[in-house]
């Protein structure tokens, strides 16, 4: 089924939208127009997140070459790297070196924020032309227990929206003192927010990285029975309620 958009934003950024269905499209009996929603709650309107690139922000391709190509990025919370239909997952500490950056000029990609390993169940939404970052192969030692096959022309890869790519890569790694692959059986009270984005990766949230870090709670949203929730006093973890843990604070 098509999606026809306006005129982009000049500005770009997150934008809420709400779809409509096309002229003809389908007619009820009463002649009105049919709204777009979900069966099971047939009072609410369906909602759909877009991100458009800033048209106004020509160097923002060569900035974040400035700032990444050529150099080794660690992900928090681990990274999904694809090459066409493969998936292969990575730990934190995997250094990726980065290879290649371009703008996917007339693609749509259906994206989600926060922690990258693999969320299939975070929200989504959609992105006009995101960022492809290529890598190299990555060392040896640091793929997760799924994954399959990624080399090959352009990959590995992922896809981001601009405003992911300080949420998503740190040129720095991960601290050693961390166990990275217990993530939610490494949280305990007393922790940082960035021992927490290494972890767990930033949050299921539809903001900026800057933002994210002045929230007092942090919502990893991955489906009614899997999410997980910290409170922060301060720098610290005040408390968290995760699947199989229950609820921990001070």
């Amino acid at each position: 089924m098509p999606i026809t958009f306006g005129r982009s934003p000049a500005d770009g950024g997150l934008w809420n939208a709400e779809p409509h269905a096309a002229k003809q499209f389908a007619t009820p009996s009463d002649g009105l127009s049919l709204p777009l929603g979900d069966w099971s709650r047939p009072t609410d309107r369906w909602h759909i997140v877009v991100w458009w690139p800033s048209q106004n922000d020509v160097d923002r391709l060569s900035k974040v070459r400035d700032g990444y190509f050529g150099h080794n990025v660690y992900a928090y919370g681990g990274l999904a790297l694809k090459c066409g239909p493969n998936v292969a997952a990575f730990d934190a500490s995997a250094p990726l070196r980065v290879v290649a950056i371009e703008r996917e000029q007339n693609r749509v990609a259906m994206l989600w924020p926060g922690t990258r390993s693999g969320n299939d169940l975070a929200p989504r939404f959609v992105a006009i032309e995101p960022l492809r970052f290529v890598f190299s192969t990555p060392p040896a030692g640091h793929q997760l227990s799924f994954g399959s096959n990624i080399e090959g022309k352009d990959c590995p890869a992922v896809e981001l929206a601009d405003w992911q790519i300080d949420s998503t890569f740190s040129l720095k790694p991960p601290p050693a003192s961390l166990d990275l692959r217990r993530k939610l059986q490494a949280l305990h009270a007393g922790l940082t927010r960035d021992e927490v984005a290494w972890l767990l990766g930033y949050p299921t949230d539809f903001a900026s990285r800057d933002k994210i870090l002045h929230e007092r709670t942090w919502f990893y949203d991955v489906g009614p029975r899997f999410s997980t929730t910290v409170v922060f006093r301060g720098d610290r973890i005040a408390s968290f309620k995760a699947p199989d843990i229950g609820t921990v604070g001070l």
